[in-house]
């Protein structure tokens, strides 16, 4: 019963959520930021150092008076097994800590707390404590790997210590804290196996002390002032100023980034940095002081955690070409243009990996006008990556209470559905040009994505792809809005315009026009039917007027929606 009484003191005790208090205080909820737990590493990433600091003692201290207090309650009672009760306690905080039941279980790691328990249990513990963190973390910059150090070096030199005859208990009751240790030992390991597999992969997120104005080593000096939203965190380099690309800008530095800008252009440069608004491309979005703007590529891209290449689709690969040489080996690169080029009939992060080996290419993609993102306007998206690691660490960085995230390995499914949307888009806009209804919008979409899933299927996608975000979700937006620029090319080609004449009412670059060839290449190669895309291409390169097409479209051969469902024998 004493056992259970000192784990229920300890769990308390536990409960006492630093870095949750700390964030509420700020408007803040510390686990829809960084990682997303609520723990001393999130806090320093999110808030910066002094909050870090803060809540690092808050932690500490928790484990601390759950030791002290078992200690002083049963001390004098259960003298010759103290040091076993205080284990419990300990445990208890760790517990509560990590799994809190009023935040429905999601705390943090424990680890501050687990420094709590070093520094109270036993004067010998605490140097190899501060020798394996400080050494491991000053040396690497992984506070993850500090971690797992300690909890190893405690769990060894406390048997050492308790083999020793330190602690003045029978081996029995030894025997029975060991194995509460070797079980805080593995739920510390488990709570961090994420941290592990990039720790092994290489794409753990590397953490600085840094304050208001402070260089951090490696990275260029740079000044952010930390809000509400959150505080130092990842270098994000945004590689193209257009409407998305500073719209992404924007969230990002919300997020408590620091962000720099590069375009080739010296004027939008000159614009951004003096009116801190895209006039042109993003009016009424403000542009924080602290955001960093520049036409020099090298600067932009050395020592940047994150480059997003935001630059439209026909000019990827010139770009792509201009950074290789100051990209590092491993350096992250989100690509979150769309589109397929027509020459070589390559997705852009194909390209993109074609151009710059060294880098490891992920895209951002999903039904997210840069219009609404901008405003704050509540937005779910896909990252797409090789590497799970890769994927979820962007997705801590881009994710906040208005951007959802979701993660998949499907990139190529990610990018067919991203490109190819815009071309139906176009039919899409071309419908409403000629006067057309809800009728007809309906069947592009849903025969639209039916050509896209074809298509991607045959390239090696996966359907549930396009059943989702990036598929139908980006086709809906993209088909209905008219932020769209692809549809409102459309629309104006419906009412008589010629490719070039919409395209330069625009404004933009309507990527759907550049991607429409390269799709009926792919169609050609894997030997797939887009009869929707098809005629796109006959009305844009080949002078075919809408209403033949759309006559085409309607007076096809006839066939069955979907040849998989069977027939009973009449």
């Amino acid at each position: 019963m004493v056992r259970v009484i000192c784990l229920l003191i300890g769990y308390v005790f536990g409960l006492f959520q630093t870095a949750y208090l700390y964030g509420r205080l700020h408007g803040v909820d510390i686990r829809n930021y960084g990682s997303g737990n609520a723990g001393t590493t999130n806090t320093l990433r999110v808030f910066g150092t002094k909050a870090g600091l803060l809540v690092l003692f808050g932690d500490i201290l928790k484990c601390i008076l759950a030791v002290v207090i078992t200690g002083v309650i049963f001390g004098k009672t259960h003298g010759d097994m103290v040091y076993l009760l205080k284990m419990y306690a300990a445990a208890g905080a760790i517990i509560g800590h990590n799994f809190p039941f009023y935040l429905k279980f999601k705390g943090g790691k424990g680890i501050a707390a687990t420094a709590g328990l070093i520094l109270s249990f036993h004067p010998y513990l605490i140097p190899m404590g501060v020798i394996l963190f400080f050494g491991a973390f000053f040396l690497t910059h992984y506070v993850s790997l500090g971690s797992l150090l300690v909890y190893a070096g405690f769990l060894i030199e406390t048997i050492i210590l308790g083999q020793s005859g330190v602690f003045g208990m029978t081996q029995p009751l030894l025997n029975e804290m060991y194995v509460i240790l070797v079980l805080l030992t593995v739920m510390a390991y488990w709570k961090h196996r994420e941290n592990i597999k990039r720790l092994l992969g290489g794409t753990e997120r590397k953490t600085y002390l840094t304050h208001k104005n402070t260089e951090m080593p490696g990275r260029k000096i740079r000044k952010h002032k930390r809000g509400k939203e959150g505080g130092n965190m990842a270098d994000i380099s945004i590689i193209g100023a257009g409407s998305w690309g500073t719209a992404l800008a924007v969230l990002l530095h919300k997020n408590g980034h620091r962000v720099t800008v590069w375009s080739i252009m010296e004027s939008e440069i000159e614009m951004l940095t003096r009116e801190r608004e895209h006039k042109d491309k993003l009016p009424g979005v403000k542009l924080p002081e602290d955001m960093a703007f520049t036409t020099d590529l090298e600067t932009a891209v050395k020592g940047s955690d994150v480059l997003v290449l935001a630059v439209p689709s026909p000019y990827t690969r010139n770009t792509s070409r201009s950074m290789a040489p100051f990209v590092e080996k491993g350096q992250i690169i989100v690509n979150v243009a769309k589109g397929i080029e027509e020459k070589t009939l390559l997705t852009l992060s194909q390209i993109i990996e074609e151009e710059i080996p060294q880098a490891e290419v992920a895209v951002l993609s999903g039904p997210s006008h840069a219009e609404e993102v901008g405003r704050g306007i509540p937005t779910t998206i896909v990252v797409g990556a090789e590497k799970k690691a890769t994927a979820e660490y962007l997705q801590n960085i881009f994710m906040n209470q208005v951007f959802r995230v979701y993660i998949t390995p499907d990139v190529l499914g990610v990018e067919l559905g991203a490109a190819l949307k815009n071309v139906v888009a176009l039919a899409a806009g071309i419908a409403d040009g000629l006067g057309y209804g809800d009728n007809t919008k309906a069947a592009l979409i849903t025969r639209g994505i039916a050509e896209i899933a074809r298509l991607g299927l045959a390239m090696g996608g996966r359907i549930e792809t396009f059943s989702g975000l990036t598929g139908i979700g980006d086709l809906i937006v993209t088909c209905a809005s008219m932020h769209s620029r692809n549809r409102r090319a459309g629309i104006l080609i419906g009412k008589g315009y010629t490719m070039e004449q919409a395209m330069d009412e625009v404004k933009m670059v309507v990527e759907g026009v550049y991607s429409a060839r390269a799709a009926m290449g792919l169609a050609e190669k894997y030997h797939v039917q887009l009869p929707i895309i098809e005629q796109v291409n006959a009305v844009l390169f080949e002078g075919m007027p809408v209403d033949e097409a759309v006559k085409n479209l309607m007076l096809r051969d006839k066939k069955i929606e979907n040849p998989l469902i069977p027939w009973e024998e009449s």
